[in-house]
């Protein structure tokens, strides 16, 4: 299945184009968005990849001249919705990350989480962990580097939305919905010392581990790769050709 769109919404040309893909028990999307035309264009690609188990979506996220990211892969249980985690690959002030992300009440050792909208010089948020009245502290990587200063892990809140059904006046309304949800990130490279990183920082925490993240790792190296070939494969025009013909 393949559609396209092609219109204009205040002075702006937009072009999308959305297909799937079945193969055996797996379903397979692409989608590419041109806003403007030509060079001017601001140009989006995402990938799905979709089976009994998992649905992954694989894309850019979010790029500017200082944050390039490679890839970013969101993973998702197909039978219930849930948002298992994520991987990126980005650069920040030319220094490479691969970052994993975690729902915090998938690792063990927090009971409790209490975010506040604040600075304080530690953390994007002020954020409590387990009813602490002190702060949860990352870890710096240290050493000398351009990564010095750069986080090992922290927790933040992530924008999340929800397509949500209801009922009104006897007829089934499907209605956006946004959520913040804390989210722990490890970079890559320092996931087997996340506990005892942790512990040393926040020495009221115990138990600490990480969840299995094979569900996460494992199909990124493919995703990224298969990602990354596709990425703005479709042009302006082509998109054009198909919508006439």
């Amino acid at each position: 299945m393949r559609f396209a769109v092609d219109l204009e919404i205040s002075g702006i040309k937009i072009a999308q184009s959305l297909e799937f893909i079945r193969n055996e028990e797996a379903v397979t999307g692409y989608v590419y968005e041109y806003y403007g035309v030509g060079d001017k264009a601001i140009k989006t690609t995402a990938l799905f990849t979709s089976n009994e188990n998992y649905t992954i979506i694989t894309g850019d996220k979010r790029e500017t001249d200082d944050m390039l990211i490679e890839a970013y892969e969101e993973v998702y249980d197909s039978q219930t919705g849930e948002y298992i985690g994520a991987e990126v690959t980005e650069t920040i002030k030319f220094v490479d990350y691969d970052t994993l992300w975690f729902n915090l009440y998938d690792v063990s050792g927090f009971s409790t989480v209490k975010v506040e909208d604040a600075q304080n010089g530690v953390n994007a948020d002020t954020v409590y962990v387990n009813g602490n009245a002190n702060p949860f502290e990352p870890k710096n990587f240290g050493g000398i580097g351009l990564d010095t200063l750069s986080r090992r892990y922290d927790i933040e809140m992530k924008e999340v939305w929800y397509i949500v059904a209801t009922e009104k006046e006897g007829e089934v309304v499907y209605e956006s919905e946004k959520a913040l949800i804390p989210m722990l990130f490890v970079n890559k490279g320092k996931m087997s010392e996340f506990p005892e990183d942790v512990i040393e920082k926040n020495d009221y925490l115990s138990g600490v581990s990480l969840p299995d993240s094979d569900a996460i790792t494992v199909p990124f190296e493919s995703s990224q790769s298969t990602y990354l070939a596709l990425k703005e494969l479709v042009t302006y025009e082509e998109l054009q050709e198909f919508i006439n013909s």
